[in-house]
């Protein structure tokens, strides 16, 4: 059966205002929505600010712990520590190495003073006083005895002069006192932890105890 022109305008007429209908209650919705999520952002926004900043610092520190795993959380401390001991096991060995090696050099520079004043001993021309053979004082570093001090395992030359450029070679005599192994007080400056520690024991020394000086004098105790 054929539908009547008047029949089918009636329902093109109701379609249309059911879609009219339509649109309008969707754009009452999303207006209604809208106005909602605005209040809810204002309400909001300080507290979704923090929140955000916390997220950034939180994952800040996060990939700090993946960048850096090994360092504990004092890690400037544990650096700092780290340098301070490297720096201290530095010290340590050249510490170490210059004692080896002061001992090295005090040990071939007493081998040869010992032969040069055994030299002068056997040809007398060893000092016996603060003074050359031509009357002038003695240059420091002039070798002027030998000696000897069992207790202690010494057996050195004793040079004239007590500045460190002599006692890094030996037991330095001071030129104002005698000669060891003479009549009166002398006095004999000597190294106690560098360039042969000649008198590293020396507060084991007791009285009595036997000291020998070689001189151009003679042997004296």
């Amino acid at each position: 059966m054929a539908a009547s022109p008047q029949h089918s305008n009636s329902s093109r007429d109701r379609l249309g205002e059911l879609f009219l209908d339509t649109l309008s209650g969707a754009r009452s919705f999303f207006r209604l929505l809208k106005k909602k999520v605005l209040r809810r952002s204002d309400g909001h926004e300080s507290h979704e600010g923090s929140a955000l900043q916390t997220a950034t610092l939180e994952e800040h520190v996060g990939l700090a712990g993946v960048a850096m795993p090994a360092l504990p959380s004092t890690g400037k401390k544990g650096f700092y520590g780290r340098v301070a001991l490297l720096a201290g096991v530095v010290i340590l060995a050249i510490f170490a190495s210059f004692l080896g090696l002061s001992q090295l050099a005090n040990m071939r520079d007493q081998q040869s003073l010992r032969s040069d004043f055994r030299y002068t001993l056997a040809n007398g021309t060893a000092p016996v006083s603060g003074l050359a053979q031509n009357q002038k004082l003695l240059t420091p570093g002039t070798p002027v005895a030998l000696i000897q001090i069992p207790k202690l395992g010494v057996n050195a030359v004793v040079l004239e002069g007590t500045t460190s450029d002599v006692t890094v070679h030996g037991p330095g005599h001071r030129r104002d006192t005698v000669l060891p192994g003479q009549v009166g007080v002398s006095v004999i400056y000597g190294r106690q932890f560098s360039y042969g520690a000649t008198f590293n024991g020396i507060g084991n020394l007791n009285e009595g105890d036997t000291i020998t000086a070689v001189t151009g004098q003679g042997k004296s105790e």
